[in-house]
């Protein structure tokens, strides 16, 4: 850590059986945030880490490379971190990053 504060510990977690639960909960949220307007939706699921989130929103690291989500292929940011999912390599996805006081990327 370079802003003085001591490292945090990095907790992997066993499945939690409380997330179907509240991935339920977090759904019924969202179809009541669209006031029940979800004609044509075909689904409501959760993809994506929130271990990984969490991270970025609480340490805010300049980069975070990342490839789970396959079709998500692009580059994002949040707050000060540039995000960066090449795609998948079998398909023949890559990326080049230059890190050079400031972050550039090309998806190759």
């Amino acid at each position: 850590m370079t802003d003085g504060q001591a490292p945090q510990p990095v907790v992997i977690a066993d499945y939690d059986p409380s997330w179907p639960i509240r991935y339920e909960e977090e759904r019924g949220r969202i179809i009541e945030a669209l006031g029940g307007a979800i004609e044509g939706v075909v689904a409501i699921e959760h993809v994506g880490s929130t271990s990984v989130r969490a991270i970025v929103e609480e340490f805010a690291p300049p980069l975070v490379l990342c490839g789970h989500i396959h079709e998500a292929r692009g580059v994002a940011r949040h707050g000060p971190t540039t995000i960066v999912n090449p795609g998948p390599a079998a398909a023949g996805h890559r990326a080049l990053v230059e890190i050079n006081g400031d972050i550039r990327v090309q998806l190759l």
